[in-house]
């Protein structure tokens, strides 16, 4: 799952997943009716459980993750700090196995919340 994932976000399929590229990623989630740049939980749990409900408990964890400054919202500061997380040689660069290294430890930690197979 991780590795669908990075292929997808990769959009200019470099082999590197860039800051743009998640940021991207993650304006998809901001409400069609109100693009104010600033991604409510509601708003994200609205996404990810429009195809499936039961993914409800999964996408509050994760918004919990994203949140990186815990302020309720996610916005660029939240972007940066969340990939920063993924960025472990801090080169400014994450590349698939640092991302799929991060993604599956991130998903075993909250697989509780779903069926996913890690």
């Amino acid at each position: 799952m991780a590795h669908v994932m990075f292929v997808e976000s990769d959009v200019d399929g470099d082999g590197v997943l860039h800051l743009r590229e998640l940021i991207d990623v993650f304006r998809e989630y901001d409400d069609v009716d109100n693009p104010d740049g600033i991604v409510t939980r509601e708003e994200y749990v609205k996404y990810q459980t429009r195809h499936d409900p039961e993914l409800d408990g999964l996408s509050h964890e994760l918004y919990n993750v994203y949140d990186v400054n815990n302020d309720h919202r996610l916005t660029m500061d939240d972007y940066d700090g969340f990939y920063r997380q993924m960025d472990v040689d801090t080169d400014d660069s994450v590349t698939e196995p640092e991302f799929t290294t991060y993604w599956t430890k991130l998903f075993n930690s909250v697989k509780h919340h779903t069926n996913l197979i890690c």
